[in-house]
């Protein structure tokens, strides 16, 4: 692990020690489709509601592109937000931004050779509302590195921890 991707981490670990207890800390495993590479990737990210501001959520998410060479690892620390919706809407759209740090190893000849590269990411969604505390989404993602530019489609499931 790089120096970056240790300081990224260690940023997101910080500032979950000072999420308000009462907020409704959930999780989340996704699956999503390279519309580029068309590869697959898998994910989980962890969904942190900030203090006070309505909509705002801080979703660290790792995800893995099921490759067989390179292999590739994405850490990533994003921002969603959330506009307001009618109390009796089924569905909630977010919005959302955020950066993070891709990791390709590549085994040419034998030989290992693995990089670190910094991402930007933008993505966007919607939540389904269900009755209990399942939250089924979709979502579309766009991530910019020096390694290369993906959008990618895919959905999952979010529930409170």
């Amino acid at each position: 692990m790089t120096k970056r991707s240790l300081s990224l981490l260690l940023m997101m670990i910080g500032f979950l020690a000072y999420t308000p207890a009462q907020a409704q800390i959930g999780l989340g495993v996704k699956a999503l489709y390279g519309l580029d590479s068309e590869e697959a990737q898998l994910g989980g990210e962890l969904h942190v509601p900030i203090g006070s501001v309505t909509g705002l959520t801080f979703v660290p998410t790792l995800e893995v592109y099921l490759t067989d060479n390179p292999d590739v690892l994405s850490i990533n620390a994003n921002f969603h937000y959330a506009p307001p919706v009618g109390a009796g809407s089924s569905v909630r759209p977010y919005f959302g931004l955020g950066i993070g740090a891709i990791r390709v190893s590549i085994d040419r000849r034998g030989e290992d050779i693995e990089e670190t590269k910094s991402a930007f990411n933008v993505l966007g969604g919607v939540n389904f509302r269900t009755a209990g505390s399942l939250t089924p989404f979709v979502q579309i993602q766009y991530r910019a590195s020096d390694f290369f530019e993906e959008a990618s489609i895919g959905g999952g499931l979010r529930f409170v921890l």
